[in-house]
Order: structure tokens, then sequence, then C-alpha cells
């Protein structure tokens, strides 16, 4: 939203004020000419039986120069991959450090006490579990899982995969002290409900700018309600859909300007309502982040404008009123401009 609304003052020498309404009834410079940038990076989570990818998208919304990023983050279903099936088993031991490990995840999560035996299990391919394993030889209860690329997640385990209650936590080096993971500065992490190893149900997700999601999820994508919060304020609160905004929602930029209306593909589109800190408001239809379709412009001074728009500025049949003469001027737009009287 920095495109320019042209202002008659700018543009011609009237004697009159009147004049001058009728020849450009607009004036707003700071409104939209959006554009969103969509960095999509990708990361995945490798056990021995299935390979989960996490897509991180950042969408960047300049408006008014000022830089706004979106974080949405999703996941896609696991891939199945074939199984691992070499691995030692050990029994934890009192005097293991794992024990100690071990029993500040079973005090976090209380729980009925298991039969499961307690293990650790170490791969073939270097991964590691500490926890509760079945006759089965399956991750079954609560366990750690210590990943290649760093990542461990600690929490419920059911059939061997992630379900209930955890936290994955994305580690950017090894760690020697297993009791890092229960440091809750320790960032990025996503805590809250999983089910066949993917996100799902209420989740909480904080980067390491300390941007922070807290809402639903379903099959590994934000879905339904949620709240997203930067660092510099901006907040937005509405719904998603597959790990987009999608739906009704309200942002709250860090400037004071807020947009609450319909949301598609992490833009605006739809019917919405926008407005600014020093009265200005815009009441009407989006495409795209860009006014577009019929709205109503209303100015701190009383000025309106109602009408066509396009790509952010009146263009079609519209009219203007002037509350310091109390008239209405209609006519047809251009780009801003009013280029024909009717």
């Amino acid at each position: 939203m920095g495109g320019s609304i042209l202002c008659s003052d700018n543009k011609l020498n009237m004697k009159a004020k009147s004049q001058m309404i009728f020849k450009n009834g607009c004036s707003d410079d700071t409104h939209d000419s959006s554009k969103y940038q969509n960095i999509c990076n990708r990361s995945s989570i490798e056990e021995k039986s299935e390979i989960i990818s996490s897509k991180l998208q950042n969408t960047q919304v300049i408006e008014n120069n000022n830089i706004v990023k979106q974080k949405v983050i999703t996941s896609e279903p696991a891939i199945e991959v074939k199984e691992e099936t070499e691995y030692e088993i050990f029994k934890i031991k009192e005097s293991d450090i794992e024990k100690e490990i071990l029993d500040k995840l079973f005090d976090m999560f209380k729980k009925e006490e298991s039969t499961n035996n307690n293990v650790i299990v170490k791969y073939k391919n270097g991964e590691k579990y500490i926890g509760e394993w079945d006759a089965r030889h399956l991750r079954e209860g609560r366990g750690i899982h210590i990943y290649n690329n760093n990542n461990i997640y600690f929490g419920f385990w059911e059939n061997n995969k992630m379900n209930g209650i955890g936290k994955m936590i994305k580690f950017s080096q090894k760690i020697n002290d297993l009791n890092e993971i229960f440091d809750e500065k320790v960032l990025p992490f996503y805590f809250g409900n999983w089910k066949n190893n993917l996100e799902d149900g209420e989740g909480e997700e904080i980067w390491k700018d300390n941007s922070l999601y807290k809402g639903e999820y379903k099959d590994g994508f934000k879905q339904g309600k949620g709240i997203l919060i930067l660092p510099d304020g901006t907040e937005y609160e509405g719904e998603y859909s597959h790990g987009e905004i999608e739906g009704k929602g309200k942002m709250k930029y860090k400037d004071g300007r807020i947009y609450e209306g319909n949301w598609l593909n992490n833009k605006m589109n739809g019917e919405g309502i926008f407005s600014w800190p020093d009265g200005r408001c815009y009441k009407g239809n989006y495409l795209n982040n860009y006014k577009n379709g019929f709205g109503e412009f209303t100015w701190p001074d009383g000025k309106i404008y109602k009408g066509m728009w396009e790509n952010g500025l009146q263009n079609g049949k519209g009219k203007l009123y002037n509350k310091e003469y109390d008239i209405w001027i209609t006519g047809v737009w251009k780009d801003g401009i009013r280029i024909k009287k009717q």
C-alpha cells in the first residue's frame, strides 16, 4: 500500500476549490500498491520408518515501504521409506545419565506408570531413542528421539509414531547435554498435539526471532483459528486453511493500521475494512491486496468517495462528497483521477 491516488493540488492550478474537486476528487497517496514475496525453506526430519518434511514459508508484505513478515508454517504428510531394522537395545540402568533425563520427561508428562520397558535404542543410522518400549519392539509411551539432523522430539508415542502431546526442537548443532531439551528458551520449536507424526490439534510454534504462532493444526498444516505475533508487534488473528491465511481474520500492523475482513492465499481478498490511525477508512472489496471492485473511502475531513476501484486506485464510475461545500460530484475515474463528469 504505497501507490498513489493522485491529488488535484499536485496536478492543477485552480481558482476555486469547487473547480479543483470537479477535476479530481480524490486524495490519498498512502493507500495500496502491495506486493507479496514468498520465500519457502524446506527442512526434513528423517527417522527409521518415515521422513517428515516441514516447510517454512516467510511471506513479506510491503506496505508504505514498511516490510511486515508473516510466517506461515506448513508440513507435508510423511513419506514412507524403507524401515530401518538394525538397532541395538540397552536396558537403562539407574547410573545412566539417560535415566535422569527420562525421569524428567516422566515428571513433565504425568500419567499412570507404564509397564513398558525403559530402554536406549541405538539405530544403525546414528539416531537414538530413549524411553518406553513395548514387546513388539516399538516406541510406545513417553520417549525422546534424537535425529541425525539434530532435531529432538520428546513426548508421547503410539505404534512407533509421535501421537499425543510432544515437543520438537530444531537444534542448529548436536547437543552434548540432553538437559537442554527442557530449557524453554531454546528455539525454534513446536509444542502441542501430534497424530501419526504430524502436528494435529492445538499447538504452539516459536521461531528464533521470537515470532509466535498459537492455534489449531490438522494433518501437519495450520488449519482453523490461530494467532500470529511478530517481534515488531504486528499481529494476525483469524482463520487458516491448509497452512495459509484464509477466511476471516484481523491484521494489526505495528504502525496502528488495521485490516479486518476476508483473506485468501495469505492476501486480502473479498470484503474488508482497512483503517488508519489518522482516521482514514476504506470499506469494500479487495483482490490480491488491492482495492478492487466497489468500495467506499472516507477521509478525516469528511470527504467520501463511493465507487469502483481497480489495482488500488479509483477506476470506473463513482461519486465524491465534499463536506465543505455539501455537494456530491459524479463521474468516471481513471487511475485515481476524475476524467469525465456525469
